[in-house]
């Protein structure tokens, strides 16, 4: 097999290494399920790997390490699959897809620039892509909401990719379970004196 030079060769993202994520923190009772596996409670230090779902009780409150050192705080009520958790290369940027089904998280990515790692949060309506930022996701019956606290994110509908959004840091929005975008990106209120 001769390959020209120029070519480009892609690997699919299941034939990349898989990387792992641990629970920093834990408050209440929150249980975990692998497939082919009954769910078991989530104690700190435990390694997460791809594929893991994540069920927090109402007065649950976990916080997951990711291999690149991003923090994702889950809060209470809140249902979340590790999707994806892959490396590219030796030294591996992190690609990262987590999927919200309900509930909330709080992410807080490292501001190191690397072009190629990035960190996806995705719900039943929306799509989240983030790096070098802090913001909140929230899913809800009603759509997803995304407000940036610091940093940049993108945010758009899943069914139409192409109605992503930047949000900068100060502003927010939310996408309905239809699909649109409920309004365009507004300021967030100031914090309470």
């Amino acid at each position: 097999l001769r390959l020209p030079p120029g070519n480009v060769l892609e690997i699919p993202m299941n034939l990349l290494r898989s990387a792992s994520a641990s629970v920093d923190y834990v408050q209440g009772r929150a249980t975990i399920s692998r497939s082919g596996d009954s769910s078991k409670g989530v104690e700190r230090g435990q390694v997460l790997q791809e594929g893991d779902q994540l069920q927090l009780d109402p007065d649950a409150f976990v916080t997951v390490r990711l291999a690149d050192g991003s923090s994702v705080r889950v809060q209470a009520n809140s249902e979340l699959t590790l999707r994806q958790l892959r490396r590219r290369g030796r030294a591996g940027s992190l690609q990262s897809v987590l999927e919200l089904q309900q509930g909330g998280v709080e992410v807080d990515v490292p501001g190191r620039r690397d072009a190629t790692r990035t960190l996806d949060v995705l719900t039943p309506v929306a799509a989240t892509s983030v790096r070098g930022t802090r913001f909140e996701v929230q899913a809800s019956a009603q759509g997803t909401a995304a407000a940036v606290e610091r940093g940049r994110v993108v945010m758009g509908a899943r069914q139409h990719p192409d109605t992503a959004r930047p949000l900068a840091a100060g502003y927010g929005m939310a996408v309905r379970t239809d699909g649109q975008a409920s309004a365009p990106p507004r300021p967030l209120p100031p914090p309470p004196p």
